[in-house]
């Protein structure tokens, strides 16, 4: 039994390790982006620092400039100085980027393990993973082309419109909202899972207090209504937050088994 056991436990660690494997090269594309953003983003800075520097020295005998081109000019120069005393801007970036990713990763996968049945994953835990790796995909590309200037559309929209509902309830909420962290940018890069937990968070003025508002059922169990139903009773605008507007979908993401979110799951 003991070695039985055992076996079935192993299945699931490759299971696991599996997945630890191509998240990483995920990461792996995800730096290689980020590095060709920093390199040009580097070459554009020091081509408008030169332009500037050749304006500065090529202005006309005797003409008086404004203190402000002179400040940005000079503010200019002191990046410049500043940028090569300081570790390589891609090597800082992709470091900044891939911790918390991986975070969410981790945070992400091993509630499916948890909940992977003896004779392997479910269907539903299956969809569950390749739809949140095509959430993952087009939240990269919303964000890697706001870096470029060419911010998704929708993006904008849902950013208003948490900004719009943050600003209009939060005084109403009974603890104080504003003490909390509650930067809406933030929240539509990250994971459905990470962004609803924070929104509840931020809303219910704590986890431990979230968990107590959502537990209707006093199991720690909900089925999809009533979490939907819960939702609603908090007043959180789940489309906006998760950027999921079909709500089987997101109950998928959220690790659901059998027809039951845990909020354990959701909340950790």
């Amino acid at each position: 039994a003991k070695q039985c056991s055992l076996m079935k436990r192993l299945k699931v660690l490759d299971g696991l390790e599996d997945k630890h494997k191509r998240h990483l090269r995920e990461i792996q594309e995800f730096q290689k982006i980020l590095r060709e953003d920093a390199i040009g983003l580097s070459k554009r800075l020091e081509g408008i620092q030169k332009e500037a520097i050749e304006l500065r020295r090529e202005g006309p005998a005797g003409t008086m400039r404004s203190a402000g081109i002179d400040g940005d000019v000079k503010c200019l120069e002191d990046h410049s100085e500043l940028r090569h005393s300081l570790p390589p801007v891609e090597e800082d970036a992709c470091r900044n980027i891939a911790v918390p990713l991986l975070r969410e990763i981790y945070s992400r996968v091993c509630p499916l393990q948890r909940n992977r049945s003896l004779d392997g994953a479910p269907p539903s835990a299956v969809g569950a993973s390749r739809s949140s790796a095509s959430v993952e995909s087009s939240r990269r590309r919303a964000f890697l082309g706001s870096v470029h200037g060419e911010v998704d559309p929708e993006i904008l929209e849902r950013i208003a419109r948490l900004n719009q509902w943050f600003n209009t309830n939060s005084s109403k909420w009974g603890h104080s909202g504003r003490r909390n962290c509650h930067d809406v940018k933030a929240v539509v890069l990250m994971t459905p899972r990470g962004a609803l937990r924070k929104v509840l968070e931020t809303r219910c003025g704590g986890l431990k207090k979230a968990y107590h508002h959502l537990d209707s059922n006093g199991n720690g169990q909900l089925s999809r209504g009533e979490f939907e139903g819960a939702l609603k009773a908090l007043g959180v605008p789940w489309e906006d937050v998760t950027g999921e507007r079909d709500f089987p979908a997101l109950c998928r993401l959220l690790g659901e088994k059998e027809g039951e979110v845990m909020l354990s799951e959701v909340l950790g």
